[in-house]
């Protein structure tokens, strides 16, 4: 399963789906959760972990994959950024909320506790649109409409 999470997560294209079950039998409730939020979605267990696969455009239509991995409650969930359609940048990490591939989504992102997959994901979308707005319009730009970042 390895060798094909890596290519699905090197990969910046065409949406994929399975409905990966957990032994016991059906989806487990985060798998359910996330189909809710996006039925194209990729999942998959991995270490015990679910794992989620999606492709997400910004506003302006700029492809990111974004990979979320929480427990099978659908807590205790981490944003990834597996393809960002952005070339690397002399960026102040404080900027774009991104330390390596992970998206800080919020003060509660490096918690115990972290946040729920729904709020993960919401946030994680909301973070593709600031990025690119950071990204072609600078920091100042993307504080006029998003204070707080």
């Amino acid at each position: 399963m390895s060798g094909l999470l890596d290519r699905f997560r090197d990969l910046g294209g065409a949406r994929m789906h399975t409905d990966a079950r957990p032994a016991h039998g059906g989806p487990d409730e985060a798998m359910r959760k996330m189909l809710e939020l996006n039925p194209n979605t990729l999942c998959f267990k991995e270490n015990n972990k679910s794992v989620f696969l999606e492709d997400h455009t910004d506003p302006d239509g700029r492809l990111f994959r974004l990979e979320y991995m929480c427990d099978e409650n659908g807590r205790v969930t981490k944003a990834y950024v597996r393809h960002n359609p952005w070339p690397p940048a002399d960026v102040a990490i404080g900027n774009t909320h991104l330390m390596g591939d992970e998206i800080c989504i919020g003060p509660r992102s490096h918690a115990q506790d972290g946040y729920d997959l729904a709020d993960t994901v919401l946030r994680a979308r909301h973070w593709c649109g600031c990025y690119s707005l950071l990204r072609e319009h600078g920091i100042e730009a993307l504080r006029t409409v998003e204070p707080h970042w």
